[in-house]
């Protein structure tokens, strides 16, 4: 019984609809295995909804963390390193356009 509400929690929750994750502006990583329960389709379609996702399958089932630690923080590492580029030129760019960088 524990194992069939596991799966359900997995599976159903949250309930997020599209809407919703296209206001979730922050950088995300959409990570699943390659095996995962949950199908290619479906994580594709969330990282498609969110506006600044990547996606990265790695081999592994959906307890890919534990199963290929090495490829699972490989990408979020490459994602990080990104992410934290991409904010330093977001930061530029806000500063420039309300006038923050005249200000120091």
């Amino acid at each position: 019984r524990q194992r069939r509400e596991m799966m359900a929690l997995m599976l159903f929750q949250p309930r997020l609809r599209r809407v919703q994750l296209r206001r979730i502006l922050a950088e995300t990583l959409v990570i699943a295995g390659s095996r995962d329960v949950i199908s290619p389709r479906h994580t594709q379609r969330l990282a498609q909804a969110l506006p600044r996702a990547q996606i990265q399958i790695l081999e592994g089932s959906h307890f890919v963390l534990q199963e290929n630690p090495q490829a699972f923080n490989g990408a979020v590492l490459a994602f990080l390193r990104g992410a934290e580029g991409e904010n330093e030129r977001y930061n530029k760019l806000y500063n420039r356009e309300n006038g923050a960088d005249k200000c120091k």
